[in-house]
């Protein structure tokens, strides 16, 4: 066809001149020529018009307002002053066969315009497909044109007949003209769309209006585009990418685009949008990625068009080796005889059947891919480990909050394994999940949500930070995870899963983004009432102590203090555990959940309930609540620095001695006396304790910036309409 194509082109640049021997042998004595002669002459020009020459007696150009032609005729043939009635009847005669030479010409013009869109070379499977079919049609006018011109040279046949012998042809060469120059023509240039796209959606648009022959004409060029178009489409879904054909132009109006050209990607995924964000997870598993660009999406698939995506991601995800002719009717095609015309090898006939068949295949491979990840992923039990340990619904909490401070991040993720172990030791199949805990920096995560590709890695969301990754460096050695003892900070710890590739059709990295700022905040509670609970001990032995009275107001206050903090710290983790969490996830699990998109949906809606619920969504609320658990666990931890200060901590003695019996009388009264004295010794020291000025000034401090604080939780948490402000 290229051969074919660069003789067409060739006739194009010589189209606008004559040689000067075809021109004398045309226009040579033309007054004296016979009305016969000239009309013969003419036809001759006209028909090397047609073949790619110059007219001697015709110049024509294109009108740039309105892309028509304006013909101008050659003096020569335009008739003399009238001086009797034989010139007025001679000039009539050839007034007549300029109108039909005009005319012809009109049919040329429309052969010119199929000619520049063939030079024009646009490139993509639409283009590609209307050229061949321009190519075929004109090499078709071109015959005819031959055909005639040695009749012609034989026997005189005329302008007239000439007319009559194309005007079959006029009507395919203005119906394919204007095909290729009336589309939406400022989509092209408002956003840089595509022509061949443009051109689809005219011509389907004008199979749907049309009637009679144009109908015909122009569902066959319909056809034969879609027929290229599910070739493109059938190999992106075998092969996910054309990589390995070089498609580089075939493909560039194709409506799936690959990473290479991130020009018109989405560049604002937010994770609240609509609809399953394939695009995002081919990105996050490290496969190609492949996008939807709005703009080269045909009318007619609009609504298919990320359904056509989706498959070819699903079922590279599925890692079938057999390729998938979904759109191919193979049954036909092994019967069918291949010199018909009419047949078609594809399933669809319309553009209707073709976007119902898309759907069509595009459930099936769903409900394939949902069947795969319930028997070889266990979907639920994934889900039930998500559920359990990143929204603490396990036990395993307790432990981990109580040893924080006495061993380091290694020590923690070993404890962590023995519950995992524990739990997954009785349960069935060979499932065994990969948590571990991590230190980030990302210790005040309020309207973290915004800052999703930012903040990311910092919670362990990139495949790097990987369980293998931890093992194979050692805990020990790993000191971008935290140092050993006090030197972690309880703001950084954040739980990760290494999560198997095809539960990440769900568990995506968005989504665990948010499972894994809700278990910041989770964690960052508990460990705040485990601190107010060891605060507790402290104040249960410091009350059966003798204090001054005069000292009893800074202990009230102390006191005090501690019990606004508890009532806080308490009231939070009932609501968010039991309030939010447990009703939501009973909710959850009482849906059923047909498909998988159905599923998915279900559990982003879960996720964003949760995360809304828990005030990641509102950077004013959730930023002054860290402030408070911030504030909670200093006061905490000051309180406990004071204590380990030999001057004022305390020492408990039992009254009776490991190694003494208690049967001997002296060795009792001994215990007690030391006894007595420790009671006399702790006295004093929390006595010297609450009469130091650091030490009264650091609870008056602290319960001064706890109220203030708690103040404006509760009025950001009064705007926000939650139930918690009944709590507080």
């Amino acid at each position: 066809m290229e051969s074919e194509c660069a003789l067409i082109l060739s006739s194009v640049q010589g189209s606008f001149e004559v040689s000067d021997d075809e021109y004398d042998r045309f226009t040579e004595d033309w007054h004296s020529l016979s009305i016969k002669q000239k009309e013969s002459n003419l036809v001759l020009d006209l028909l090397n018009v047609f073949s790619g020459l110059g007219s001697s007696f015709f110049i024509w150009s294109k009108n740039s307002e309105n892309s028509s032609f304006d013909i101008e005729n050659n003096p020569l043939i335009n008739g003399n002053t009238i001086y009797n009635l034989f010139i007025i009847y001679l000039i009539y005669v050839g007034n007549e066969m300029i109108e039909v030479c005009h005319e012809i010409l009109r049919i040329h013009f429309d052969q010119l315009t199929l000619l520049e869109f063939v030079a024009s070379s646009y490139t993509g499977v639409i283009c590609e497909s209307i050229t061949a079919e321009f190519v075929e049609i004109l090499e078709d006018l071109q015959e005819c044109v031959t055909r005639f011109h040695d009749i012609h040279i034989t026997s005189f046949l005329g302008l007239q007949k000439l007319l009559n012998y194309l005007r079959p042809s006029m009507q395919t060469l203005s119906t394919l003209a204007s095909l290729v120059t009336e589309f939406d023509s400022k989509r092209l240039i408002d956003n840089n769309s595509n022509i061949g796209v443009l051109i689809l959606d005219s011509l389907d648009f004008r199979c749907r209006s049309e009637v009679g022959s144009k109908k015909l004409l122009l569902q066959h060029i319909l056809n034969s585009v879609l027929d290229s178009y599910s070739l493109l489409i059938n190999h992106y879904i075998n092969f996910f990418n054309f990589s390995q054909v070089d498609f580089t132009d075939f493909v560039t109006d194709f409506f799936i685009k690959t990473c290479e050209n991130y020009e018109f990607s989405p560049s604002n995924e937010r994770d609240d949008g609509t609809g399953w964000n394939l695009c995002s997870f081919c990105r996050e598993v490290g496969w190609p990625r492949v996008w939807v660009d709005e703009r080269y999406v045909p009318k007619f698939l609009k609504n298919v068009a990320v359904s056509v995506l989706e498959i070819g991601v699903l079922l590279k995800l599925l890692d079938n080796k057999v390729q998938h002719h979904f759109l191919l009717d193979t049954k036909a095609s092994g019967i069918s005889n291949s010199n018909d015309v009419n047949f078609r090898k594809y399933k669809f006939h319309s553009v209707d059947e073709f976007a119902l068949l898309i759907q069509n295949v595009h459930k099936n491979v769903m409900d394939e891919v949902y069947f795969g990840l319930k028997r070889n992923s266990q979907l639920l039990t994934n889900l039930k480990l998500v559920f359990d340990y990143f929204l603490l619904q396990k036990s395993y909490i307790q432990d981990i909050v109580n040893n924080f401070n006495t061993g380091g991040l290694s020590d923690l993720n070993k404890r962590l394994q023995i519950h995992v172990d524990r739990d997954w030791d009785n349960s069935p199949g060979s499932f065994r999940p990969k948590l571990y805990l991590k230190c980030d920096d990302l210790y005040n995560f309020a309207g973290a949500l915004e800052y999703y590709s930012h903040y990311g890695r910092d919670v362990g969301s990139m495949k790097v930070e990987t369980l293998d990754g931890l093992e194979t460096t050692g805990f020990e050695q790993d000191n971008s995870l935290g140092e050993w003892n006090n030197s972690l900070d309880f703001r950084g710890i954040v739980l990760c899963s290494d999560i198997e590739l095809p539960m990440r059709l769900i568990l995506t990295d968005k989504i665990m983004y948010r499972y894994k700022l809700m278990f910041k905040l989770l964690f960052q509670l508990k460990y705040a009432e485990y601190c107010l609970n060891q605060l507790t001990q402290y104040h249960v032995r410091a009350g059966q102590l003798a204090i001054e009275p005069e000292l009893m107001p800074r202990f009230n206050l102390q006191l005090f203090t501690l019990n606004k903090m508890q009532f806080l710290i308490k009231n939070l983790l009932r609501f968010f555990l039991v309030d939010v969490v447990s009703e939501e996830l009973a909710s959850f699990h009482s849906t059923n959940h047909p498909d998988l998109l159905s599923l998915y949906n279900a559990h982003e809606k879960l996720v964003n309930k949760l995360t809304e619920s828990m005030f990641l969504t509102n950077e004013q609320v959730l930023s002054s609540l860290l402030t408070l658990i911030l504030i909670v666990v200093k006061f905490s931890s000051e309180v406990q620095t004071f204590n380990e200060n030999p001057t004022f901590s305390f020492v408990t003695n039992s009254v009776y001695s490991d190694t003494d019996s208690p049967n001997c009388s002296s060795d009792l009264m001994k215990n007690i006396s030391r006894f007595l004295t420790t009671i006399e010794n702790n006295s004093l020291n929390l006595n010297t304790l609450l009469r130091n000025p650091g030490y009264e000034n650091m609870v008056k401090i602290a319960s001064s910036e706890f109220d203030k604080n708690l103040k404006l939780f509760k009025a950001h948490l009064s705007a926000s309409n939650s139930p918690l402000n009944l709590l507080i």
